[in-house]
């Protein structure tokens, strides 16, 4: 895989002194992976912000009059919510876990339901 990318960066790498070397190559292309890298952990940072506001920040206004009892109540409801779709569906359930992940990628080439990923 790598080395396809690498070919097709030196065929668009054209300067004065001809194509792109193999470590100008391999340079740009990490260059590439660094930006794309430093962007994802950006989106992660601002994600985890967004999650902390909306459960803590706007979410213990909402429910404020639950009281210091939210710390558990949130839990207990996620909890009830994930019981009522595992009686739901119990077959679909039942394939959950490392073993049907594997079991996907070996069978069906690393295709999973989303019925299965809820």
């Amino acid at each position: 895989m790598v080395k396809s990318l690498l070919e097709k960066t030196r065929s668009f790498g054209h300067t004065h002194t001809g194509p792109l070397s193999e470590y100008g190559a391999l340079v740009a292309v990490s260059a590439l992976v660094g930006v794309a890298v430093g962007l994802a952990a950006a989106l992660l940072h601002k994600s985890i912000h967004l999650t902390t506001f909306l459960f803590f920040g706007l979410g213990g206004q909402i429910l404020s009059f639950l009281g210091t009892y939210y710390v558990v109540v949130v839990p207990v409801l996620g909890a009830l919510i994930v019981q009522l779709l595992t009686l739901s569906s119990p077959r679909v359930a039942k394939r959950k876990g490392v073993a049907a992940v594997i079991r996907a990628i070996v069978r069906k080439g690393g295709w999973i339901d989303l019925r299965t990923t809820l």
